[in-house]
């Protein structure tokens, strides 16, 4: 019975003896890793600079389509980060490339994969890149949202149809109040 268990155990181990084997042996032949290629810096230079000629002068939508701003309004706003001293270009990635990438990506809630192929960049850096933007964004914010006071508007304070019943609104929209009259069926949602 002893001798049984002791052929039992060598045929168990010999399949995990041999495959720990092959393993060895195709790890001390093999050498050292080969790295893909890569692309020549020169020509994904201008793979970039190529697409950011596609996103800004690709036709009157096109970068509407692609940033969600027209590209005027886009160009002011890369100005004024960069004058407020929010963003800088560095050696590699131009204030404009930044901004563009950080837009797509919240305009089009774009994944990182995606951005990494369009912009030919590591994810690392467009990581990063995306952060820095998002920093300087909040970094402006002050200029662009206005918060609310604690006064009520007075086109709201003197009209007995609004005071009671919209004192507590944050205010008007272009300071325009809309009426808007809702059917019976309905006003119990509203």
């Amino acid at each position: 019975m002893a001798n049984d268990s002791l052929d039992d155990l060598i045929f168990i181990d010999a399949p995990v003896f041999v495959t720990i084997a092959l393993v060895l042996d195709i790890m001390a032949n093999r050498g050292p890793r080969r790295a893909l290629p890569r692309e020549p810096h020169s020509t994904r230079n201008i793979h970039r600079s190529a697409h950011m000629t596609r996103i800004l002068d690709g036709g009157v939508h096109h970068c509407v389509e692609y940033l969600r701003m027209n590209k005027d309004t886009f160009f002011r706003l890369c100005t004024l980060l960069r004058e407020r001293g929010h963003l800088s270009d560095t050696i590699h990635v131009a204030v404009e490339e930044q901004v563009a990438l950080f837009l797509h990506i919240v305009g089009h809630h774009a994944k990182n994969r995606s951005m990494k192929i369009d912009f030919i960049r590591s994810g690392a850096t467009v990581s990063r890149y995306f952060n820095d933007v998002l920093q300087a964004i909040c970094g402006i914010r002050h200029l662009f949202v206005k918060q609310p006071g604690t006064s009520i508007h007075p086109d709201i304070e003197c009209n007995p149809n609004y005071y009671p019943f919209f004192k507590d609104c944050v205010g008007f929209i272009d300071g325009t109040h809309i009426d808007a009259r809702v059917s019976a069926n309905l006003a119990g949602k509203f």
